[in-house]
């Protein structure tokens, strides 16, 4: 029965993803963040990405390094990722555990320009970003302003953002503000 549905919810996934592809909405890019942890402020730099699920609707991506206030390094990960362990034997089975998101966002056009997206991420681990503590479960909210159109190539966002990270073990909120740079397909 367990694999029933979780065969479903994969099958279900990968053919919105595929659904997204279709109409192009698929967007990737770098960022750099900072977050203000004990009177610190700790640098991340990264991926992320996003998938269109429906014309306002995106699942999100997003893998990070940085280093901590000892000058450790630190990283934001997806947790699904170790269950890449457990579905090494099928390619199917790898491809659906990647098309796990950390979350989703909503995009609220505000003009032909400007996109506000705030996002809810509930799937989320930091690594090392407590000195004493090598992996948290953490989730993220906030709100990416996407800025668009305005460079030769209509492709690219430049996106600001700002939020907050919260610790899940110790429900420490932690404010993070960054900018992003976007590639639309």
């Amino acid at each position: 029965m367990k694999i029933k549905v979780v065969s479903f919810f994969l099958m279900f996934f990968v053919s919105l993803s595929v659904m997204s592809q279709n109409k192009g909405d698929v967007r990737i890019g770098t960022y750099g963040q900072i977050f203000y942890l004990d009177h610190s402020i700790i640098p991340q730099y990264g991926l992320s990405g996003e998938i269109f699920v429906a014309d306002n609707f995106s699942l999100v991506y997003k893998y990070g390094l940085g280093t901590n206030v000892n000058g450790d390094i630190t990283g934001h990960i997806n947790p699904a990722i170790f269950l890449l362990a457990f579905t090494a034997t099928s390619p199917a089975a790898i491809l659906g555990t990647l098309l796990i998101s950390e979350g989703v966002s909503y995009h609220i056009a505000a003009n032909e320009f400007i996109e506000f997206a705030p996002y809810l991420n509930p799937l989320g681990a930091e690594v090392n970003l407590y000195p004493d503590n090598p992996f948290l479960l953490s989730c993220s909210v906030g709100v990416n302003m996407f800025v668009k159109y305005i460079t030769p190539f209509n492709n690219i966002s430049f996106t600001p953002y700002g939020g907050a990270v919260i610790i899940y073990r110790d429900g420490n909120v932690i404010p993070v503000a960054g900018f992003s740079v976007y590639y639309t397909f």
